[in-house]
């Protein structure tokens, strides 16, 4: 027997269509695309390389609490969290800016930061200021300002100090700049809104891939459908045989138009699930050929895990050690549109698509989640701690269809992904590769658990292990200290991905 679960979560999304002639109380054509600040400059302002060596960032809410800190030393004329939006042509762009001191027309970004400010990359401070020169046309539009000043203010969180930036800008250049980012991504959107409605009018003409229906086969893809449109849970228990996946596919993937679904992801607990669902989905596009479509017009990703899709494990994920992160982002835009183009990007094709632009194929397939309609991955792209597509569906509030494959797994994988091992051994491994002014920490915490060893020996107690009521606390005490000096070194030591420092 097999286990299933279908659900549909999310809610609007992060861009829109939209339907009326006219605006309300604007007189223009609406919008056909809806753009956050953050995303427009994501996609059209970052350059240089990709640099994924660890450094330490400010838990959610020690940056909502230092944003707070630095709005309430502003004086009495400081607006906070100022809701800013513009339009250029069909393409509606929206953010919040953090502050606004209308009498010194001084426009505020805020961007708390744990370490060493020196360590922040270039290609990082670039980003922020292309969001805050954003912030600033949209400002000068609305309120009719000739020139702002911008601030773009980095906060410590640690130590609760400032440091600000200051430029001064006039109107006219920042809508060029403005004007320089949204054109790009115009002509991206554009591409993207065809793209979508290609898609769901092939969806909803796409017939059923495995004709006739085997026995239970309807009632199972009935059951699904009907989940999926409702936005509700479902959870399907059916034989081996009655042909599970294409049954459950199928219907999620009608649902899309009726819903407005953004994406489907299809979750799986092991690496052939992966390919049981991509030889499905392959069925479908199939069948809309079939029924008279030049074929069905659906972006197809498959994610692997990342050391499975390395090329080179030698070395670490920056410029200046890999060369596909060396300039990853301006190489990146060409790679993208390739991508698109190919529609079918399982592991092979990703890495083709990859390679030839010489760039990562694990980070161009982050990447392309953004831009597909389904995605094929482990449990833990969506259900873990870090994981990306559940931060990138709340991001850009998507609306998503999920189908567990194999539900059963997803406890015992789920009771892992939200658990810590720290073992003696391993304790002693990491000892002889960490920098020498950790390791009197790490000796700390070894004693203590020479110290718990020698009292289990002690007592006579058998077998050779022994489960206690609570962690004691001499050992606890040594692991917070540990903790706490790790903390201060990546303060300061920026980390490889690959680092034994690292979990």
């Amino acid at each position: 027997m097999t286990q299933a679960l279908a659900s549909a979560p999310a809610s609007g999304a992060d861009h829109s269509v939209s339907s009326p002639d006219v605006e309300p109380g604007t007189g223009e054509a609406p919008a056909l695309y809806t753009v956050s600040v953050r995303n427009l400059c994501a996609f059209a302002a970052k350059s240089g390389d990709l640099d994924l060596r660890f450094t330490p960032s400010p838990t959610a809410q020690q940056g909502r609490q230092g944003h707070q800190l630095v709005a309430q030393r502003r004086g009495p004329h400081h607006e906070a969290e100022v809701s800013l939006q513009g339009r250029h042509g069909p393409l509606a762009v929206r953010g919040r800016a953090d502050g606004f001191d209308p009498r010194s027309h001084t426009l505020e970004e805020v961007k708390t930061y744990r370490g060493a400010l020196e360590s922040l990359s270039a290609q990082q401070q670039a980003l922020h200021w292309a969001q805050l020169k954003v912030y600033g046309w949209l400002l000068c539009q609305s309120r009719g300002l000739a020139a702002v000043n911008l601030q773009l203010v980095y906060f410590d969180v640690v130590q609760q100090t400032e440091s600000p930036q200051r430029q001064r800008w006039d109107a006219p250049a920042l809508r060029r700049f403005f004007e320089s980012l949204c054109e790009p991504f115009l002509a991206w959107a554009r591409q993207e809104v065809a793209h979508r409605r290609a898609r769901d009018a092939a969806l909803v003409r796409c017939p059923f891939p495995q004709l006739p229906f085997r026995p239970g086969q309807r009632a199972l893809a009935a059951a699904v459908y009907k989940a999926c449109l409702s936005s509700q849970p479902l959870l399907v228990q059916a034989p081996t045989g009655i042909g599970k996946t294409i049954g459950t596919v199928y219907p999620a993937l009608r649902a899309m138009p009726e819903r407005a679904s953004d994406k489907l992801f299809f979750l799986t607990a092991k690496t052939p699930g992966r390919q049981v669902a991509l030889d499905a989905l392959a069925q479908v596009r199939g069948s809309a050929r079939a029924g008279g479509d030049a074929g069905l017009p659906l972006r197809v990703i498959e994610l692997v895990a990342r050391d499975k899709a390395c090329e080179h494990r030698d070395k670490a994920c920056h410029g200046a050690s890999c060369p596909l992160a060396r300039g990853f982002y301006d190489r990146l835009p060409a790679a993208r549109e390739a991508a698109a183009q190919a529609q079918w990007l399982d592991r092979q094709a990703l890495r083709s698509v990859a390679l030839a632009h010489g760039i990562c194929p694990y980070y161009l397939g982050h990447e392309m989640v953004r831009w597909s309609d389904v995605v094929v991955g482990d449990y833990n792209y969506y259900f873990d701690r870090s994981a990306v597509l559940h931060a990138l569906t709340v991001e850009n509030d998507w609306r998503v269809g999920l189908l567990v494959d194999e539900a059963h797994n997803l406890v015992p994988r789920g009771c892992a992904m939200y658990s810590a091992d720290l073992g003696h051994a391993e304790t002693l491994q990491v000892r002889e590769q960490a920098p020498p002014a950790l390791r009197g920490r790490i000796d700390a915490v070894l004693d203590q658990w020479q110290v718990l060893q020698e009292r289990h020996a002690a007592s006579g107690a058998q077998p050779d292990w022994r489960e206690l009521d609570a962690p004691p606390e001499a050992w606890l005490r040594a692991l917070h200290r540990l903790n706490l000096a790790l903390g201060e070194h990546v303060n300061t030591h920026a980390l490889d991905g690959d680092s034994v420092l690292l979990p």
